[in-house]
Order: C-alpha cells, then sequence, then structure tokens
C-alpha cells in the first residue's frame, strides 16, 4: 500500500507544482484514481488453498463492477 501512497502523492505534489490550488489537485487525482478498477474497493487479505497457480495469500477486492483477486508481490489483478 505504501507504492500507492507514494504515487498519490507524487501526483498531487506535481499538481501542485503545475500552480493548481491544493482543492483542485484533489480533484485532478479522484478523476484518474476513478478509472482504476479498483476505485472503491473493499479489500480483504485471505489464504487460499483450492488453486495451485495463486500464491497462498491473495487480496480480494470487491466493487460494484465485481471481484478482483490480486497477487500481493506483483499487483497483477485477475476480475470476475
Amino acid at each position: 500500500m505504501q507504492i500507492y501512497k507514494n504515487n498519490l502523492l507524487f501526483l498531487l505534489y506535481n499538481f501542485a507544482f503545475l500552480g493548481m490550488s491544493k482543492e483542485d489537485a484533489k480533484v485532478a487525482v479522484l478523476k484518474i484514481l476513478y478509472q482504476w478498477p479498483t476505485f472503491g474497493s473493499a479489500f480483504f487479505e485471505v489464504k487460499q488453498t483450492s488453486e495451485p497457480g495463486f500464491p497462498e495469500i491473495i487480496i480480494v477486492a470487491v466493487n460494484k463492477n465485481g471481484i478482483s483477486l490480486i497477487n500481493p508481490q506483483t499487483k497483477v489483478s485477475n476480475y470476475f
């Protein structure tokens, strides 16, 4: 999660550097985040035992678009 936090801070600082107000920068970042497939998700760390191709611990993300299974090491998602 620290990687995502650092990326968001980077975006905010870059928007601020371009002369945007703090509020405008927040709106611009939210417009970007809204497009991400996991936006608005509830995240759960799960130990899975049935799929040998997946790691033992996965992240399950649930939102209005469906369910995502995320490999915590690679951040690669499978959407259902």
